[in-house]
Formats: structure tokens, C-alpha cells, sequence
């Protein structure tokens, strides 16, 4: 599955997206396949019904902000449950993860409660970068006795990370494991065969498809999608800059490279210099160079 330097499609893991397509109300059905494709895999059993806890204001200042933190919140009768989408290794994701998970924990216990009546968490991390000292792209993590791992102190503590390299590197892929089928749709390097044949095999992420060209027909709704994708592509640009050096010369190059990548990218979708200009933030005659540059080095 060759890398596509020009995407023809929209990033699912830009988080914004993904918050957007799973959590919200009316999104259980997709959020709810999703979890228990992750809980399959795991050998764990499936969640029957779900509800989506709305908790984060999706303001200007939330999407400008690259350390902001966009995750999609639920929970069933019995569990609390939180989904994160971390594209960049900031060296913390174990910490951050039991930090998310305390809050939920902490959270469920309402005044003068019960301690036994404090529900289980899971958390899952969708993450963009080689994690664990594992061979496999899916580790589970529970509280277990040292010397005897069959002796679980209890099940409130559950873990799941899902590292989108090492899946990327697998030789073969099963399309036919609900998870497989997950996660090479939010790869943004399968080729268009591969999504057309998930997408037929697939109702549920069929319908994730659709939401999100839909939510990306609403001029708002596309802005604050490429507000955060800029966001993206320029914390990339720091972390990987900042370890070489000529940083501000390297930062420059990533936001040069990052305005082309948009630019194309919306051409392909027919707009028009302006439209584009528009919606990026940028002047009409950056665009207008950028598609005459990409028009010759394709003549």
C-alpha cells in the first residue's frame, strides 16, 4: 500500500474528525462497532449498548490549540469508558493514559458513594507511533499479581493501545477481523481498492464514510477540519525539527510543504483559488503559485 504524498481523502485520525464521527450523540452505532472490535481482539467479550458523554466545547481556541486534548468519552451501565487519538510521541503516553483513567475513575464516585459501587474504565489510545516493547500493534493492560498473572486485583483498570506503525508494517492483513477492517480504513496511506472493498464489506464503516464526506460538505465543519489538520502537520514539523538542526529554517520548510499538501488536496475536490484561500487562511496568490508549480512539475 504505497504512501500517497498527495491524500485523496480526508485524514480519520485527524482528531477533530474522529471526535466528530464518534463522539457525539447519534454516533453509538459506529463507536459501539468500533470498541467491540477493539474488546474482540483482545479475546474480551463485546458491550452491549453504549451512551456517548459529551464534554468537550469544540471552540476556535480548542482546535488552534496542538496540546489540546480531543477525546470521546461514554459508558454503559456498569463501565466508563475513554477513546484518545495521539498521533505524536510526546514520551508520555503511559502516564497521560493512567491520568485519563483516574479522572473517569475518580469522576464516577459521586458524594458520600460506595467504593465497591466505583465502576470499571477503559481507555483506548489510538496512537501514530511505536509505543510498547511489544511485537504485536494491540496491547492490553489489566492490575495483576507479579508471580501469578492469572490473579487479577480487579477489573476496574483496563487499557487497550492500538499502535497504527506496527499494524502498518504487518506483512499480511485479515480483512475479515473487524479490527484489521478498522484500522487500515483509518490509514491514510490504503489505496483506494482496499477502502472500496472495505466499504462494501462493511455497513458500519460505510457509514463513517459517508458521515464524514458529509460533515466536510459544511464550510465550517471543513475549516475547523483543516484548522486542526495545520495543527497536526505543524506539531509534526516541531517534533521533528526540533531535533535537527536549522530548526526555524526546518519549521518553515513543514509549513511550506503543509500548505501544498492542503492546496492540492482541496484542487482535486474542483475549488477554486479563492475558495481555497478562504478556507486555509492563506493569500489567493500563495495558491495560485502553488497549483502553477504543481502544474509544471507535472507537464
Amino acid at each position: 500500500m504505497a504512501k500517497n504524498m498527495i491524500p485523496d481523502r480526508p485524514n480519520p485520525l485527524n482528531d477533530y474528525l474522529f471526535f466528530r464521527t464518534f463522539g457525539e450523540k447519534g454516533d453509538e452505532e459506529q463507536l459501539l462497532v468500533l470498541l467491540n472490535a477493539v474488546l474482540q481482539q483482545a479475546g474480551n467479550g463485546a458491550i452491549a449498548d453504549i451512551e456517548i458523554v459529551e464534554s468537550t466545547k469544540l471552540t476556535a481556541r480548542v482546535l488552534k490549540d496542538k496540546t489540546s486534548v480531543l477525546d470521546v468519552r461514554a459508558r454503559t451501565p456498569d463501565a466508563r469508558l475513554n477513546i484518545e487519538v495521539q498521533l505524536h510521541n510526546q514520551h508520555n503516553m503511559a502516564k497521560r493514559s493512567l491520568y485519563y483513567w483516574s479522572k473517569e475513575f475518580s469522576m464516577a464516585l459521586d458524594k458520600g458513594g460506595k467504593y465497591e459501587n466505583l465502576p470499571k474504565v477503559l481507555t483506548v489510545n489510538i496512537l501514530n507511533f511505536d509505543f510498547l516493547q511489544i511485537d504485536g500493534f494491540h496491547g492490553s493492560f489489566h492490575l495483576r499479581e507479579d508471580s501469578n498473572p492469572d490473579c487479577m486485583l480487579t477489573d476496574a483498570l483496563e487499557m487497550h493501545f492500538l499502535e497504527m506503525p506496527k499494524f502498518r508494517r504487518m506483512p499480511k492483513r485479515d480483512l475479515s477481523i473487524p479490527l484489521h477492517r478498522w484500522l487500515t480504513y483509518f490509514d491514510r496511506e490504503t489505496d483506494e481498492k482496499t477502502i472500496k472493498d472495505i466499504l462494501n464489506m462493511d455497513t458500519t464503516i460505510k457509514k463513517v464514510h459517508r458521515t464524514t464526506a458529509s460533515l466536510l460538505r459544511d464550510k465550517e465543519t471543513a475549516r475547523a477540519y483543516y484548522m486542526r489538520q495545520i495543527g497536526i502537520m505543524d506539531r509534526e514539523g516541531e517534533l521533528a525539527y526540533s531535533r535537527a538542526e536549522g530548526r526555524a529554517e526546518g519549521r518553515a520548510e513543514g509549513r511550506e510543504n503543509r500548505d501544498k499538501e492542503l492546496v492540492l488536496y482541496r484542487c482535486t475536490k474542483g475549488d477554486s483559488p479563492e475558495q481555497i484561500a478562504d478556507l486555509l487562511c492563506i493569500p489567493v496568490t500563495q495558491v495560485e503559485q502553488i497549483m502553477r508549480e504543481h502544474k509544471q512539475s507535472n507537464s
